[in-house]
């Protein structure tokens, strides 16, 4: 039985140009001056489907202006059509489920891995390669390419499901100030406003402010999220173009949690009573800025970045309530909780080299992530701090090097041939508050799941 949310979307857009109109002084009376009008709309999502076409493999790209063409809440929404790749939303919020050729099955409900997720080319999915707090909103996106399975190397990635590579929109795509209300069902109130212009042939800078909010279809599913988006374009010479980036987002989600099928058939839009009791939420504010540069050589072109994004998590998720005296008067009493508040710090980097070389299409690059995490674990009554019980500091960083040769021996037969190397390292290390102790895995696998190590231990100092 699938429950899917296909919120029915009014949407309106409201043009207005920003770009002064100046007459030429002196211009003799009766002269015709041609108008010269250039559609560049485009030009860049033309460019992205071109390359995904040279591609031997399943590469997608997915432009903005078709999405909007159908109701688009989440992430689940974009991908929906996408040959290969399941996503699904199980409330209708932000919090989405995807997998990419069999990858990320095995997930926790608070991980997903498998696919990478990249922003403008640099990562957004952590260095342990998990996509933990923030997927990306696809209505802030002018396009993005799915490259599936081994085609993920197209960005030096090594996941099994492959990578998604979300481009933001540029004042190159558009001119002017545009205004999105959309409002549909369950509550559903987005708002977005955009302006973007070219300051001159060196410099443009596009700024973007939206607002969503969604009662959800279910108890306990609100969702309220504020963004504001920007980046500025500088062409440094006629070889070297460099675009900075930065974000912040505030996205506040109710977890209506999971229920049985027996329940699900009695009330579809009921919500699990420990998550209304526990007032279980997803809240995570988040700040991002990024650059990327690209240098063309005349034989070849390099390109370059880096992001830091910035996140404070504020996670209440398990309340376990035992009613002892069944139907007697006493309430239910609760046995565990865990309220998780933590700040993640993300580093990414990446360097590429490419160029075409007769028949070959060469590409050479390393990519660069670092994930740090900390804070505590607290005990919490209805989403409301009681006592810090843990205290947690996590580490991860990853290599990823690559060379990729796109082999274009005719017209009707192309080879990719690729070298890659990963080299990765993860530390978990967390303190019990109450008896001071300090517990970190061994470094190696082995410890991770007793039950399939017996080998395994923990180092306790």
């Amino acid at each position: 039985m699938s429950l899917t949310p296909r919120p029915f979307a009014l949407a309106g857009v409201i043009v207005l140009s920003i770009t002064p109109f100046v007459a030429g002084a002196g211009t003799p009376a009766g002269d015709v001056i041609e108008e010269l009008r250039v559609e560049a709309e485009h030009v860049a999502v033309d460019a992205a489907e071109d390359a995904a076409a040279r591609i031997p493999g399943g590469v997608t790209v997915v432009d903005l202006n078709d999405v909007e063409e159908r109701a688009v809440a989440n992430l689940a929404d974009m991908l929906r059509y996408v040959p290969g790749v399941w996503a699904a939303s199980g409330t209708g919020a932000d919090s989405v489920f995807f997998s990419s050729r069999g990858s990320n099955l095995d997930a926790t409900d608070y991980d997903g891995n498998g696919v990478k997720l990249l922003q403008d080319g640099l990562p957004v999915t952590t260095a342990d390669g998990n996509n933990h707090n923030r997927i990306v909103d696809p209505l802030a996106m002018q396009y993005a390419t799915v490259a599936r399975g081994a085609n993920a190397l197209t960005y030096g990635a090594s996941t099994l499901g492959g990578a998604i590579n979300f481009v933001s929109p540029t004042a190159h795509d558009q001119q002017g100030v545009e205004l999105r209300v959309t409002g549909g069902s369950n509550g559903l109130q987005t708002a977005r406003a955009t302006a973007a212009r070219e300051f001159s042939d060196t410099l443009d800078g596009l700024l973007t402010i939206e607002g969503k909010s969604w009662d959800g279809y279910r108890e306990h599913n609100d969702q309220s999220r504020e963004g504001v988006y920007g980046n500025l374009g500088w062409r440094v010479s006629d070889s070297v173009a460099s675009r900075f980036f930065a974000a912040y987002v505030s996205n506040d989600q109710e977890l209506p949690g999971s229920l049985t099928r027996a329940q699900v058939d009695a009330d579809p839009d009921a919500a699990n009573s420990n998550a209304v009791a526990g007032n279980y939420q997803l809240n995570v504010d988040t700040m991002r800025i990024a650059n990327t540069t690209t240098w063309e050589l005349g034989t070849g072109r390099i390109d370059a970045g880096v992001s830091y994004e910035s996140q404070t998590l504020f996670h209440p998720i398990v309340e376990v309530l035992v009613d002892f005296d069944g139907p007697g008067p006493l309430p239910p009493t609760s046995v565990f909780s865990l309220l998780i508040d933590t700040d993640h710090d993300n580093t990414g980097a990446m360097v590429r080299y490419s160029r075409d070389a007769g028949e070959h299409a060469l590409a050479f690059g390393i990519n660069y992530g670092r994930s740090d995490v900390s804070g505590q674990h607290y005990r919490h009554v209805g989403g409301r701090k009681t006592a810090a019980v843990t205290a947690v500091d996590n580490e991860a960083e990853s290599f990823e090097l690559f060379a990729l040769d796109r082999w274009h021996i005719s017209d009707v037969l192309h080879v990719d041939l690729a070298l890659q190397g990963v080299f990765a390292e993860r530390q978990a290390e967390s303190v019990d508050l109450a008896s001071s102790s300090r517990t970190a895995p061994q470094e190696n696998y082995r410890a991770l799941n007793h039950a399939w190590a017996p080998y395994g231990r923990c180092v306790k100092r």
